[in-house]
């Protein structure tokens, strides 16, 4: 399977009077912990959720699972046995089944760099580690109505990998409402066991094939949620004329959510991706204010 549409993606973290976010900036010492950002007084502030001082996001680099989230999951397929339920771990969860069209985006981020080994030896803990070094590449600024947003520092070429959507791995049954910051990811084990019991994918044709695996896709998923604990990527706005996507790649056999370039981008600009017709579409009461020529709000 392919990339699934991103359920509901940020538009920008919220951030709170200047007083009380100076007042807490001071309290910090260490930066790495959190988001900085430079606000449109080219001020350099610290950034919160909805001014609420407690709950100022985390940084971090990595997928963070508490094994009691996951103990409800049920699944109206038999698991593998080699696959731990209820996950342990991120691996237990995200780990990728390796086909031909599957390529690993190799061993180093914000590159076109890419492995078409099927058994490769890159890791993700490796490959993140190069992630360590985003803020030589990017930086958040305040935007004009549109919240923080990403701006690069370097050009990118089309195709390049720029990141993944980091943050707490939790299932698609429990309830997430109200929350901005969420991306749907397949389960490749389930994927491959609904697969593995289908008729239609053994007996249709190819193009049955195509919509079979996009049926039992779509019931096969897990949430990352980078409200509260994430990466720089969780600060990409919108636009309907982006300049990247995100798309379900994997790192060796771990499957991330990557943020892959569509077109060259610049040095000095904001990078944006689309978020999807169900956070903008023409069935939401969203507003857009992207200011793309083919933006979805004038078409509407």
């Amino acid at each position: 399977h392919r990339t699934r549409q991103v359920s509901s993606k940020p538009s920008g973290g919220s951030k709170s009077s200047k007083r009380t976010t100076e007042k807490l900036s001071k309290s910090l010492n260490s930066t790495d912990q959190y988001f900085w950002y430079t606000s449109l007084d080219k001020v350099r502030r610290l950034v919160t959720c909805s001014g609420n001082l407690n709950e100022t996001p985390l940084c971090i680099n990595e997928y963070m699972l508490d094994p009691t989230k996951f103990a409800r999951r049920a699944f109206s397929q038999p698991l593998p046995s080699d696959v731990v339920w209820p996950p342990r771990k991120a691996c237990d969860v995200l780990r990728a089944l390796v086909s031909k069209s599957d390529i690993c985006v190799g061993g180093t981020a914000f590159s076109v760099a890419k492995c078409r080994k099927l058994r490769c030896q890159h890791t993700f803990k490796d490959w993140r580690a190069t992630m360590a070094s985003w803020q030589d590449y990017f930086e958040l600024r305040e935007t004009t109505g549109r919240g923080i947003g990403v701006y690069t520092k370097k050009a990118f070429r089309r195709g390049d990998i720029l990141g993944y959507y980091a943050g707490e791995v939790m299932p698609d049954c429990l309830n997430h409402d109200n929350n901005d910051y969420l991306m749907d990811v397949p389960l490749d084990f389930e994927f491959a066991s609904r697969r593995s019991s289908s008729s239609s994918w053994q007996s249709g044709s190819e193009n049955q094939a195509s919509s079979s695996t996009a049926d039992l896709a779509a019931d096969a998923a897990i949430i990352i949620d980078g409200r509260l604990k994430g990466n720089w990527t969780r600060f990409i706005n919108h636009s309907c004329d982006s300049h990247a996507c995100f798309k379900s790649c994997r790192v060796g056999d771990m499957r991330i959510m990557a943020v892959c370039a569509v077109k060259a981008i610049p040095a000095g600009v904001e990078l944006t991706v689309d978020y999807g017709k169900g956070y903008y579409g023409p069935q939401t009461k969203k507003i857009c204010k992207c200011g793309a020529k083919n933006c979805v709000t004038k078409l509407r």
